[in-house]
């Protein structure tokens, strides 16, 4: 497992890290944990042609109120250097898209 992101920089292991996601869905705490394996490696991630579908299969997948891992990187990074990148700005956007007011203020 900790690995994950490191397959998730790759052209198939990013499809088999999104998979996991569907498969344990968003009611299982192995999604949880495998957020929280990816939150640490969220610079390389959001960056990463590959990765950052991992990380936007995260939040469409996840509850808003387990996403957490995710906004504090964003807010870490600097949310405006993230949505101003190519491939951070979908992470952005999909936390607007799904993450109640609360747990982005």
């Amino acid at each position: 497992r900790k690995d994950v992101a490191a397959l998730a920089v790759t052209q198939w292991g990013t499809r088999a890290v999104q998979m996991l996601f569907d498969l344990f869905g968003k009611d299982d705490v192995t999604s949880e944990e495998l957020l929280k394996e990816l939150a640490p490696h969220f610079d390389k991630l959001y960056r990463s042609r590959e990765a950052n579908h991992v990380l936007k299969k995260a939040v469409e997948t996840l509850p808003s109120e387990k996403l957490h891992p995710i906004i504090d990187q964003v807010r870490l990074a600097g949310p405006t250097d993230v949505a101003k990148h190519k491939y951070g700005c979908r992470i952005v956007d999909r936390l607007f898209k799904v993450a109640r007011e609360e747990h982005l203020s």
